[in-house]
């Protein structure tokens, strides 16, 4: 069963260095351009907000100018979805358009454009649509809204909104560049699509947090981007994930390849890791259909970040059944080969006896 076991593994190997690479650098790219997205972005709003004598940590007591000092940024914000090459771009401030409203307490105004071709950097419709934000910016911007579309963000079960302005409350004096956040994978309400979501707290001169801002990578953009090379296994996919205790959650975790992994994993998302003595890693569900594979660390924060405790990691995988399979037909090859050896072997054999007791016979 073993032969040509390990020389899989090694293809593997290196198929997971080439996407392991690239995940570190596009969540590596990503990461400090929403630093320097919340730097410019932070220092812009209060600046204009101090032009009109307001505070930009006191927005909440004035929903009726959110509007307006919104709508002022999104060319910023759009120029740098294009730079980052992101599937979104976004910022929510820590007040609400109208804080009378049922539920205002985890209401939140911003903006939230998305490329819906991220693989296609362009800045006309229908590319760029409005998910989140009031309508005007779409009116006076000719873009279209979100089949989706709502105008302020729900942070009732946001981590993205609480996690890291959070960390900016407890870590005051941690840089931005140990504060950003990295979502795992989860879908917006009332929306349809993955996405992970780099969120960096908003703090203006004095230290005070008014919110985050941040991009977006879809599962699309993914999908898109890290591709594995499936010239061996059919079936072959990518994955970045979370891991903890030994365990991944697939719920939680973006996917590449030809294939839905979820559909095999028969609604089982929690995997359980374990080394093979001899090669791969296995990754088991709790029923019967499990993965092999291999898996690297992803190094998504600093080593002094606030969230340097969360532990990712990149893997290609395959279904088990496939590798037994690919190594059972090399086998019966192999098996197929030593036999016409064999034979080969005989014939010759045969053709020399003939050769050396033939002039023995005529001297008779």
């Amino acid at each position: 069963f073993t032969a040509g076991l390990s020389e899989n593994e090694k293809i593997v190997e290196n198929e997971l260095l080439h996407v392991s690479q690239g995940i570190s650098q596009q969540y590596g790219d990503l990461s400090l351009q929403a630093i320097e997205f919340s730097k410019q972005l932070s220092q812009s709003m209060e600046g204009k907000t101090g032009k009109l004598g307001i505070p930009v940590s006191n927005l909440q007591d004035h929903p009726e100018m959110l509007e307006e000092i919104i709508s002022d940024e999104f060319d910023r914000v759009l120029f740098s979805l294009q730079r980052a090459k992101s599937s979104g771009v976004f910022f929510i401030l820590n007040a609400t358009v109208n804080p009378a409203l049922d539920n205002a307490e985890n209401s939140r105004a911003g903006l939230y454009i998305k490329n819906m071709e991220p693989n296609i950097i362009s800045s006309s419709a229908p590319n760029i649509i409005i998910l989140r934000g009031v309508p005007s910016i779409s009116r006076n911007n000719s873009l279209s809204l979100h089949a989706q579309w709502k105008m302020e963000f729900d942070v009732s079960d946001a981590p993205y909104y609480h996690r890291p302005m959070n960390a900016a409350h407890a870590n005051k004096l941690l840089p931005l560049s140990r504060l950003y956040y990295w979502s795992t994978v989860f879908t917006m309400p009332d929306t349809s699509e993955e996405v992970m979501l780099c969120s960096v707290p908003l703090i203006d001169s004095h230290g005070n947090v008014f919110g985050v801002c941040g991009f977006e990578i879809s599962s699309m953009l993914f999908k898109l981007s890290h591709m594995p090379n499936n010239s061996i296994y059919n079936r072959l996919f990518c994955v970045l994930s979370p891991i903890k205790e030994g365990t991944i959650e697939f719920h939680q975790s973006m996917f590449a390849g030809g294939y839905s992994a979820r559909i095999i994993s028969k609604g089982s998302e929690t995997l359980k890791v374990s080394e093979n003595r001899r090669s791969f890693y296995s990754y088991r569900h709790d029923q019967d259909s499990s993965f092999l594979g291999i898996h690297t660390p992803i190094h998504l924060y600093p080593q002094d970040s606030a969230f340097a405790d969360e532990q990712w990691v990149a893997a290609i995988m395959v279904p088990e059944e496939d590798v037994v399979s690919s190594i059972s037909k090399l086998n019966l090859l192999l098996i197929a080969l030593l036999m016409l050896l064999v034979l080969l072997g005989i014939i010759a054999s045969f053709i020399l006896s003939r050769r050396f007791l033939q002039p023995i016979s005529e001297g008779f």
